[in-house]
């Protein structure tokens, strides 16, 4: 039994409205981006990631207040459950670290150090420049491969596809400050992976 009946959707006659919309979205996504930039993660920026998990439950505000005491209290808290966070800081030292762990045993509970990693700038800058590269010969190995299968001009079509694609997720990671790591670099290739192979089905 047909309860919902026989449905047509017209796409091509409300193309318009979709073009609007993408349209508004990209240029909302490209001010912020030009303006408020990318928030980026330890891996491209630089800094200190500690995973810590507490014998107690403890409050983000808690955990922001002690590392207010180290003119820390912008740095990036990840509440994993109950008593366990991911901490992003700054580039400090290994004896600021454990001074900043003493005083959360101190003034909140004891705790169990799970993970430390330790980006300097110089390696950040690197993976930077590596994601960038990654992505333009991802972008250059699909022209060559459209125009050799198909014609110059659908790989030109692909590209423009592509950029729609990803402007509007990084445009978004922009404007909602969401972190960029190597782990979201490798969702945008996948994005790029899945669209160029629709654009591919389409032509």
């Amino acid at each position: 039994m047909d309860l919902i009946g026989k449905k047509e959707f017209n796409f091509i006659k409300n193309r318009k409205i979709a073009y609007l919309i993408s349209v508004v979205i990209i240029l909302v996504g490209l001010i912020s981006i030009i303006f408020q930039g990318f928030n980026f993660g330890i891996d491209f920026a630089g800094g200190t990631l500690v995973q810590i998990r507490f014998d107690k439950p403890v409050t983000t505000a808690e955990v922001r207040n002690v590392l207010g005491e180290f003119n820390l209290s912008q740095s990036t808290i990840q509440k994993l459950s109950d008593n366990e966070f991911v901490i992003r800081v700054g580039k400090i030292s290994s004896d600021q670290r454990m001074e900043i762990l003493n005083a959360f045993k101190e003034k909140l509970t004891d705790l169990k150090v799970l993970r430390v990693e330790t980006v300097g700038p110089v390696i950040g800058e690197n993976l930077k420049k590596l994601a960038f590269y990654a992505l333009l010969f991802a972008f250059i190995g699909i022209i060559l491969y459209i125009t050799v299968r198909f014609e110059f001009k659908f790989s030109i079509i692909s590209i423009l596809a592509l950029c729609h694609d990803c402007l509007i997720v990084l445009g978004i990671f922009s404007l909602l400050q969401k972190e960029i790591t190597i782990s979201i670099i490798a969702a945008v290739m996948t994005i790029i992976g899945y669209s160029i192979n629709n654009t591919i089905v389409i032509l």
